[in-house]
């Protein structure tokens, strides 16, 4: 085979190998993915003293989780102090995980008017990286009800 002939099936290789990478990255993009898991247990990714839980989470490419819980103030607090957070005090907090979870963020007031869904004091704890991705949690002081939200984007 002469130098020419073996040239044009190198790149002819490398052409189907490149080929065969961008299918294998769209398909783990844009191929099918693993229905939601939602229920009423308490995963392990949430504090053992949780109780009335309702999450929802999707593992693989896309992965995010969120859940809604009663949990008590004390108990919260030091939930985030065994993961690291450090809380901040907040007003009218739009609760994280509502759209994973299915629940309405807005609503209609008495008037018949939208509103958004907000907790008035909350505390609150967000690590959001430049992706969109991370971790938002949030506390309703009055409700004593926690949101939780964390996806990898």
């Amino acid at each position: 085979m002469s130098m020419r002939g073996m040239f044009k099936w190198l790149v002819i290789s490398v052409g189907v190998v490149c080929a065969l990478f961008v299918v294998l990255i769209f398909y783990a993009i844009c191929g099918p993915r693993p229905k939601p898991v939602s229920g009423t247990d308490r995963p392990d990714w949430l504090p053992a003293t949780a109780t009335d839980v309702f999450h929802k989470s999707q593992g693989g490419f896309g992965w995010w989780r969120a859940a809604e819980f009663t949990i008590s103030e004390v108990d919260f607090r030091a939930y985030a102090d065994s993961r690291g957070w450090h809380l901040t005090e907040a007003q009218n907090v739009i609760p994280p995980g509502l759209y994973h979870l299915g629940r309405p963020s807005v609503i209609r007031n008495k008037d018949g008017e939208e509103q958004l869904v907000l907790i008035p004091k909350a505390l609150l704890y967000q690590k959001l990286a430049s992706n969109n991705g991370g971790i938002r949690a949030a506390y309703d002081l009055e409700a004593q009800r926690a949101y939780y939200s964390e996806s990898h984007r």
